[in-house]
């Protein structure tokens, strides 16, 4: 299903999706089903609707870096195919929202890896099984 079909579908009910709204999913689908051309679309994307709240605002394409802000020069983009903005940071910063200097995060990364590889070298061995050979 295109995403252009389920952004569509959602405009003509004039439905938002909504983590704070009370669940209202029967009565999405009880209006969706009044038009039967939308009953394939309402099947296949009912699954993805957790919570739903009516609106009467027309719902606008929602450009997904309009509210992330990256400092220190970083900017927004958009993963390639997906509606999700990240930071991209300058050399010398990363982060979410590049605020960390560069040697914070190798800091960081090299902790991480200290632990993954403790782990790694004290995890308890596992007893092979009879007529299982371990290569």
């Amino acid at each position: 299903m295109a995403s252009e079909s389920a952004s569509a579908l959602v405009r003509s009910h004039h439905r938002c999706i909504s983590g704070s709204a009370p669940y209202k999913a029967r009565d999405v689908f009880e209006r969706i089903n009044e038009t039967k051309k939308h009953l394939e679309i309402a099947n296949t994307i009912k699954d993805y609707l957790d919570k739903t709240y009516q609106s009467d605002e027309e719902i606008n394409d929602v450009d997904p870096c309009k509210k992330i802000r990256c400092e220190n020069g970083g900017k927004c983009v958009v993963v390639s195919g997906t509606s999700v903005g990240v930071c991209e940071c300058n050399y010398s910063f990363c982060g979410k929202h590049c605020k960390k200097s560069l040697e914070d995060c190798s800091r960081n990364v090299q902790e991480t890896i200290l632990i993954v590889h403790f782990a790694v070298l004290y995890a308890p061995e596992e007893e092979e099984e009879e007529g299982n050979e371990f290569m």
